[in-house]
């Protein structure tokens, strides 16, 4: 049978699928094209097509290459038009802040290069209707990313990037062996394939854990601080923006709400989500450095966004709804905290300060929920989805209000001291950073149907009540525990026990723990010597015993494979 390339008959649809591949493709055509002094803008044009696309009417798979290996399929539905949407947005406002903070010939092209190579695998994975898609995406943005936070070449950067590269590799091996478990039991590759089946327990496992890496829940975030404190502005805005997301977007194209063997996986996603919400708020506010401060402000959005899942895996019939309220959360998040990086580099490049800091200011009350704001939206559509029996979670969402708007307070008092130690910012990059700032100041007004909401103000007047009593009374501050914690936190006790234990096996006393096992191994032996028959010299006999050894191993790992794929 020969494989095709299929599109649809109708014109306007035939659009939309060159568009798709063009969303795609003109990503990776630009990181072909050699450095030059006039190439260094060419990747702002890199997601024009894309953020075309999300504007346009949304078609689902429209565009079938059953050609490509094993077939792919792309598409748009809503959920990924406004992924789409966000992650263009930033891509594009990153674009232009790198082609003016990267201005060294021979790094501004390399950034360039892994920058538009991320971009693709974002678009690819964001754009997948099958699995293995979706898998190649990921791979490519997640393994992209690595030349984005070793961009700088230092010491702290290049161990930041070999940190980064070892836990995304750690998630690659455990989606690859749960996207095998998937296929074996749905027999497709799409992903509407898994609406009709039960995943298994194993699936399930790695599946959270491997999207969990990239959504830094508590255990698998040691990464995340290093990376934001090491990689360029432009760098930081899409890892904790597009890239970020693209994790719950993971868990809602392979783990859809509604099996019932999901339940009991939804509530324990529920603890792990609100453990990281206290996490990365307490350890976030005893940071000195204001990117790792926003880091830590990540891990505990993130946490709440995993409990919300939970949720609904624990709930399926309110599936729908807070599906649709997380990814609005989800996207209040990834504006808000790539505009925030990119300010923060604007201020330390010496941009007017009344400007920057309004923007800041503004978006650090739409990560909060402050009323009339994106996140006021965001936080009630969150709240109005939530089942009866799951409302006992709106005050946790309040709680995590409360907790932003400490974290945004701790950063207001570190901006004080941000200085200029770079080049400064062109006119270019200020003012799309702050068209964006009007953008999202407007959305509230902009949005379809959407009614301003003036409740949910009390965490901020909480928060600032806190920060005033502490000002106040410096006897009360924290300033003790500050600096304390360095980013990456139980990173450094792993590293230093395993330090003693390299030292305990360093080749000073290796020998004598050494000769210290062979001494009482070989009294063992001689007690068991009288139950072991005495070696045959036949040479038959003894290739008998090692085929029958072999024989032995092959039977045990496949039974071991036959339960993990699960064959009859």
């Amino acid at each position: 049978m020969h494989r095709h390339f299929t599109l649809a008959a109708d014109p306007a649809v035939d659009m939309t699928s060159l568009w798709l591949l063009a969303a795609l493709l003109t990503p990776l055509i630009l990181a072909g094209i050699p450095a030059a002094r006039r190439t260094a803008w060419l990747a702002v044009l890199a997601p024009l097509p894309a953020l075309t696309l999300a504007l346009a009417n949304p078609v689902t798979r429209v565009v079938d290459m059953e050609w490509l290996l094993l077939g792919a399929s792309l598409g748009l539905d809503d959920t990924g038009r406004l992924f789409l949407l966000a992650s263009a947005v930033i891509w594009l406002l990153a674009a232009v802040h790198a082609a003016d903070s990267l201005r060294s010939a021979y790094r501004a092209e390399r950034f360039r290069v892994f920058f538009l190579l991320a971009m693709a695998g974002n678009f690819s994975l964001i754009l997948a209707q099958d699995m293995l898609s979706f898998y190649l995406g990921f791979t490519l943005m997640g393994l992209s990313a690595t030349g984005l936070v070793a961009h700088r070449g230092c010491a702290a950067a290049r161990r930041a990037g070999r940190l980064y590269l070892a836990w995304t590799l750690i998630g690659e091996m455990l989606l690859f062996s749960a996207l095998l478990l998937l296929v074996a039991e749905s027999g497709g590759l799409e992903f509407a394939a898994l609406q009709a089946t039960n995943p298994a327990p194993l699936a399930v496992a790695l599946l959270l854990t491997g999207f969990g890496i990239k959504l830094a829940l508590p255990g698998l975030h040691v990464w995340l601080p290093l990376s934001y404190a090491a990689a360029p502005a432009a760098g930081v805005a899409v890892l904790s923006g597009p890239m970020i997301s693209a994790g719950l977007l993971g868990w809602m194209r392979f783990l859809p709400p509604g099996s019932e063997t999901l339940v009991n996986w939804g509530n324990g996603l529920i603890v792990i989500g609100m453990i990281g919400v206290v996490f990365g708020t307490l350890i976030g506010l005893m940071q000195k450095d204001p990117r790792v401060l926003l880091g830590y402000s990540s891990i505990s959005k993130m946490g709440l966004l995993a409990a919300g899942f939970g949720i609904a895996l624990a709930q399926p019939q309110a599936s729908v709804a807070l599906l649709s309220a997380l990814t609005l959360y989800a996207i209040n998040h990834l504006l808000v905290k790539s505009a925030l990086f990119i300010g923060l580099d604007l201020l330390e490049r010496g941009s007017p300060r009344p400007w920057v800091l309004s923007g800041m200011l503004l978006f650090g009350l739409m990560l909060v929920g402050a009323p009339l704001t994106s996140g006021a939206l965001a936080k009630s559509a969150f709240a109005a989805a939530l089942p009866e029996n799951a409302s006992w979670f709106g005050a946790w969402l309040a709680t995590a209000a409360l907790a932003s708007a400490l974290l945004m307070g701790r950063l207001a008092f570190l901006l004080r001291q941000a200085r200029s130690h770079q080049p400064p910012a062109s006119d270019y990059a200020l003012t799309a950073w702050l068209l964006f700032v009007t953008l999202l100041a407007l959305l509230p007004l902009l949005a379809a149907g959407a009614q301003p909401s003036l409740s949910g103000g009390w965490p901020l007047a909480v928060a600032l009540l806190l920060i005033l009593l502490l000002w106040r009374y410096p006897s009360a501050r924290l300033g003790a525990w500050v600096g304390r914690i360095p980013p990456g936190d139980i990173l450094h006790p792993m590293n230093h026990a395993a330090s003693r234990l390299a030292g305990k096996l360093s080749a000073a006393s290796f020998g004598r723990h050494l000769q210290q096992f062979t001494q009482s191994s070989r009294r063992r032996l001689l007690a068991l010597q009288a139950w072991v028959p005495p070696r045959s010299s036949n040479p038959l006999a003894v290739a008998l015993g090692w085929s029958l050894a072999g024989a032995l191993w092959l039977l045990l790992v496949g039974l071991i494979l036959l339960a993990m794929l699960r064959l009859d």
